[in-house]
């Protein structure tokens, strides 16, 4: 699931992207509702520190894209 823009789309327009990819483990809402497996990828603007697109590979990925 995801949602925003991806690396290649932001890398492409703009020449730089600071993306981080999170183990779900480290997500609290995935602790929470005991689904911890799975990757979470943020595309952020490393002028402004604003998230422009955020990415998730796991079991439950369509219902958490919700929090991001």
């Amino acid at each position: 699931a995801g949602v925003g823009m991806t690396e290649e789309e932001f890398s492409k327009r703009y020449h730089v992207c600071s993306c981080r990819v999170v183990r779900m483990e480290h997500v609290p809402k995935a602790k929470a509702i005991r689904e911890a497996r799975g990757l979470i990828k943020m595309v952020i603007n490393p002028k402004t520190a604003e998230i422009v697109g955020v990415h998730m590979v796991a079991p439950l990925a369509a219902e958490l894209i919700h929090e991001a």
